[in-house]
């Protein structure tokens, strides 16, 4: 996770965050191939220990997109997606006195199904703006990879 510098001259790097997610995707088939979807993720607050020397400063993000699918394979499907969305970006315990602004969402992923279960690798990059409590900004981007594991319910 990265972020740029915004006009309060503050900036910060948390690369090698840990953080957890739990999401929902919708699919509708248009014809053997093509999936279009929408869907949402939640992730875990993260820590970033640099900003203003604080030891703990939280937020999370929760995406909300559309998605469209290309499928290859039959009994091994393997697949790319594409989402592009808005997250919706809540202040932690640590920020309470700071503004955490939502902003575009996008990603792609590469996966694989065999029958009800799949595996992914996602990219996801979110954009964010941090209003500090004397009004200065920190306009940020999250950029997130994940490898990850889902069951597939109906058809």
């Amino acid at each position: 996770i990265y972020t740029e510098q915004g006009n309060s001259g503050i900036s910060f790097d948390v690369k090698g965050e840990m953080i957890y997610f739990v999401g929902v995707e919708a699919h509708k088939k248009l014809g053997d191939i093509l999936e279009i979807g929408v869907g949402i993720k939640k992730s875990t607050e993260f820590q970033e220990k640099n900003l203003e020397e604080s030891e703990d400063s939280w937020f999370s993000t929760m995406p909300v997109y559309l998605s469209g699918k290309l499928i290859i394979g039959n009994d091994f499907k393997y697949y790319i997606q594409g989402m592009a969305g808005y997250s919706i970006n809540t202040v932690g315990k640590e920020w309470k006195d700071y503004d955490v602004n939502s902003g575009v969402n996008y990603g792609m992923e590469l996966g694989i199904e065999v029958e009800n279960f799949s595996a992914w690798i996602r990219c996801d990059i979110t954009k964010f703006k941090v209003v500090l409590y004397n009004g200065a900004t920190i306009e940020g981007t999250l950029k997130q990879i994940s490898l990850s594991v889902g069951l597939k319910f109906g058809e």
